[in-house]
């Protein structure tokens, strides 16, 4: 019980103490963010269930779709500098400790919903019968 609370603690501690002077202009994109994506994703849970339930689905899916594109172009814009660093700045001057969490953390959360919403296709996308 203690342990996953200390470890909750120690996490984020680390990754601030990683980034620079002002560690909460790193973390505070990534967070928002991630909480975005929570946010459509449980409306992606919603939507499911709705569908499954028999219901009308588009009171919830309309809104997840413009959270998850919103989110995942604000993914992109997160990742950008770390990606332009690595590719046309290699052999140049490393890039900082700050775009390296944030572009990390920005791939990792991109990837995941990725494969989240790969998933849910199976969900919403039904299955043609070949005869």
């Amino acid at each position: 019980m203690y342990l996953a609370g200390l470890i909750s603690v120690i996490i984020p501690f680390l990754f601030l103490m990683m980034t620079k002077e002002k560690g909460y202009l790193v973390a505070w994109p990534i967070f928002g963010t991630s909480n975005q994506l929570l946010a459509s994703f449980i409306l992606l849970a919603v939507s499911s269930w709705l569908m499954h339930m028999g219901k009308k689905i588009r009171i919830a899916i309309l809104p997840m779709i413009f959270m998850f594109v919103v989110t995942l172009c604000s993914l992109i814009q997160m990742i950008d500098p770390f990606v332009r660093s690595l590719v046309f700045g290699w052999g140049k001057q490393p890039p900082s400790s700050d775009i390296i969490l944030s572009g990390t953390c920005g791939i990792l959360l991109l990837s995941l919903s990725v494969m989240l919403i790969w998933e849910a296709r199976r969900v919403f996308v039904p299955k043609r019968v070949s005869l």
